[in-house]
Order: C-alpha cells, then sequence, then structure tokens
C-alpha cells in the first residue's frame, strides 16, 4: 500500500447508504450520481478526511446495488485508518473482482463483458486495448445475439411444424428455411473459429523462436532485437544450453522471443542434448519461427507447423552472395532494416483483430459450430427432433454469454481481478 494523491474507496450492498450517513456525521445523504464535498468522521465524532463523495442508489449502479464512493486523500494515515471503522460498521473487505461479479450476477455484465474487462486489465498494447475494449463494450455478445437470430428463425418454422403436424409441405418448408439459417449460422461459426486463433495470440502474446544450429548468431540477432545484453554472446558454438526468453512490443502486438539451444545431432553431452530436445520442442509450439544459419550453411532443419522466416545470419563475413536467403549481419548492420520489416509483417500477419480471445469462448463456439454440421449432415424431415438439436445449440450459445452454465469457471475468471474491480 502506498502514497497517491486521491485514494477511491468503493461500498457495495444493503447497507452502503447507511454507512454513508455514518461517516457523514448525519448530514444528508447527497442526491445520486452527484459527487459532494464531505467531511468524514468516526463513529466517535472525529474528523478523519475531506473529500467527496457519492451515492448510486441500485439497481442503476455498476454492482446493480445500493453502492458508495469516497474520494479521499492517498495518505498512508488516511488508508489505515478507514478499514477498521468501516469493519465495525458492517463492511468487509471486497474479495478480487467481487465488484464485477455482483454487476454480473445482477445483469449488468454478459460473461463475455466480463473477460473483456479482464483483457483490458492485462492489456500492454493499443491493440490489446482495442480488442478487449470492442468485448467489453459488448461487440461479442452482439454477435452471439445474431447467431441466436438464426437459431430463433430455424425454431419458428420447427415449432410451426410441430403444433401442425397435418401439413403436407413440412419437409419443404423445412428445406428452404431451417436449411439456410442453419448453413449462415455454421458459416459464421466457422469464421469465428478461424479468427479465434489470431484473437488469443493478440491477447496472449506471440512465440517466435529462433531457431538454428550452433554459432549461427541466434543470441546476438535475441540481443539487438531487445537493443540490450540479454542472452551471453560467444565464438564457441554450444554457449547457449537452455532457452532465454524475454517480451517487447512489435508494431503493437506483445511478442515473446525465444533464443534457444543450437540444433545439432553429433552431440555426446547429455546437457546440451536437452536443450536440443527444448529447442526442437519450442520450435513446434512457436507461432513463428526465425529460421537462421550462417551465410553459406544449409539452412537449419526445423519439424514445425509454424511460419518459418528464413534468414542467412554472419552476412559480413563473405557468403551472402550465394544464398537465396535474406542475409543479414548484426555487426555491419547489413539488410537490418530489411530484416526488421520482414519480422514485423510477420507477427502483424499472426495477431489478428477477432474477438473471442479465450479457450472456453473457442471451445464453446467449436462445440456449437459441431453440432450445426452434424445436424446439416442428417435427415432434416424429423421436426421434433430437429427442434431439440436446435435448442440446445441455443444452450451452448447462452454459456458463451453467461447465461446458463457459469458456476465452475467464475472463480477462475474473478480470481485474476484486483481487489478494486
Amino acid at each position: 500500500m502506498g502514497k497517491a494523491g486521491i485514494a477511491v474507496w468503493r461500498l457495495s450492498g444493503p447497507a452502503s447508504g447507511e454507512i454513508l450517513d455514518r461517516l457523514s456525521g448525519g448530514r444528508p445523504r447527497p442526491q445520486a450520481r452527484r459527487a459532494t464535498h464531505r467531511y468524514l468522521v468516526t463513529p466517535e465524532g472525529a474528523l478523519l478526511d475531506d473529500g467527496l463523495v457519492l451515492w448510486f442508489p441500485g439497481p442503476a449502479s455498476a454492482t446493480g446495488e445500493d453502492m458508495v464512493e469516497l474520494h479521499l486523500h492517498g495518505s498512508l494515515a488516511v488508508a489505515r485508518a478507514l478499514p477498521p471503522i468501516l469493519s465495525n460498521l458492517g463492511a468487509r473487505a471486497a474479495m478480487p473482482g467481487e465488484f464485477t461479479l455482483r454487476g454480473f450476477h445482477h445483469g449488468k455484465m454478459s460473461l463475455l463483458a466480463v473477460e473483456g474487462l479482464a483483457a483490458l486489465l492485462d492489456s500492454e498494447t493499443e491493440a490489446q486495448r482495442r480488442q478487449a475494449m470492442r468485448t467489453l463494450s459488448g461487440e461479442g455478445s452482439a454477435q452471439v445475439a445474431r447467431w441466436r437470430a438464426h437459431l430463433l428463425r430455424a425454431r419458428a418454422v420447427l415449432e410451426s411444424a410441430i403444433d401442425f403436424p397435418d401439413e403436407e409441405d413440412i419437409p419443404a418448408q423445412i428445406a428452404e428455411e431451417v436449411r439456410p439459417a442453419l448453413v449462415a449460422l455454421y458459416g459464421e461459426l466457422q469464421t469465428a473459429l478461424a479468427e479465434a486463433k489470431d484473437a488469443r495470440r493478440l491477447r496472449e502474446g506471440i512465440e517466435v523462436a529462433i531457431i538454428g544450429p550452433p554459432n549461427a548468431g541466434k543470441s546476438t540477432l535475441l540481443n539487438a532485437l531487445l537493443k540490450e545484453d540479454r542472452a551471453l554472446v560467444s565464438s564457441l558454438p554450444g554457449t547457449t544450453r537452455d532457452i532465454v526468453s524475454a517480451r517487447l512490443e512489435i508494431g503493437g502486438r506483445v511478442v515473446e522471443i525465444l533464443d534457444t539451444a543450437g540444433i545439432r545431432e553429433a552431440t555426446t553431452d547429455d546437457i546440451e542434448r536437452a536443450g536440443v530436445e527444448r529447442s526442437r520442442d519450442a520450435a513446434a509450439r512457436a507461432d513463428l519461427v526465425i529460421a537462421c544459419s550462417p551465410a553459406g550453411a544449409p539452412p537449419p532443419a526445423i519439424d514445425t507447423d509454424a511460419q518459418i522466416l528464413a534468414v542467412a545470419t554472419k552476412a559480413d563475413e563473405g557468403r551472402a552472395a550465394s544464398d537465396p536467403r535474406l542475409a543479414i549481419s548484426v555487426h555491419s548492420g547489413a539488410n537490418w532494416d530489411r530484416f526488421l520489416t520482414a519480422f514485423t509483417e510477420a507477427v502483424l500477419a499472426l495477431g489478428g483483430g477477432g474477438l473471442f480471445a479465450y479457450e472456453r469462448q473457442r471451445l464453446l463456439i467449436g462445440e456449437a459450430a459441431t453440432a450445426v454440421e452434424r445436424i446439416l449432415a442428417a435427415d432434416l424431415a424429423d421436426p421434433e427432433l430437429l427442434a431439440e438439436q436446435v435448442r440446445a445449440i441455443g444452450h451452448t450459445l447462452d454459456a458463451l454469454t453467461g447465461k446458463i452454465g457459469t458456476e465452475d469457471i467464475l472463480g477462475e475468471i474473478f480470481s485474476a481481478f484486483c481487489i478494486g474491480k
């Protein structure tokens, strides 16, 4: 706990107004949602502080309950004196994320918006902030509402078919009206799934592995990107035995760069062999691999599904002319700007603008897409069976926004919040 010019204290719950009255020494409660100057006093009547108070009667508040905000001086003395006074007046310390949790339970936020707020609090770059604000402001919930509209169109036809089973044109009506709605829904779900991987990379960061043989200049490349000596550099092969990682921002994206041990088969050193295995694992899980070897030498053989940026290092040593790769030299600066441009373009191509950046969201969207695909591949003649399947997909989308089935994941989500949220 440190000093600040202003400290904001929040209270939520049915006793909030009464506590404000007691702190105000019996003065009239201020007008709702208007900052009002007050001298706050202890229960014994001694002056505590001089600040602004705000009164938010529920349900028109962030939590949906009666709320109070105290804007007081941020001194350590006030910060130490106020909690026991509030405790004696019936308040308790909030749990991490409890204000947001109460707002969620009172319908003030969808679960998608809650996750957007969590992402905003964790955001490091402008791109992450923009992505989080899209979800927090309701764009994700609006997308789910559009998906539900497809389901509602299908359900309307199916419920009508169930209510009037003697109609002869039911199969044709299902084919003409239900199938197009489900086909449109399936296409939109698949698009969201395709964008989810890039959205996750944008939120969590893009993992870049520098892979190559020993003494290929991998550590020198890492240090040049960081503009600091993070990794040890030596002319002796095998200096790097373990992975060295560092985070930086490239084009508004958070990037975690991994400097790995040199890959070679012929080694009897158990420690080096373990480092090589870690290098292979890093290449396999990376989003982008910078594959490097000295100019004129064969490029490294890498088993990965990641995008690969092939680089010939040590171009200042005179073997670059015959190498088809981008030949660079950190020491002379040869083609360094071209490398930075290619690297930035590769990073920007990976971290896209999708909305659904959490694994929970991706799994539920995938579950809904699979269910729709199963319906489309089957016989659409039975309206009762179809209606039940469509209702099940609706429940999956409700879980996405938090309308149902959230109790088992709320603790995990809100545990990452700070106390004031």
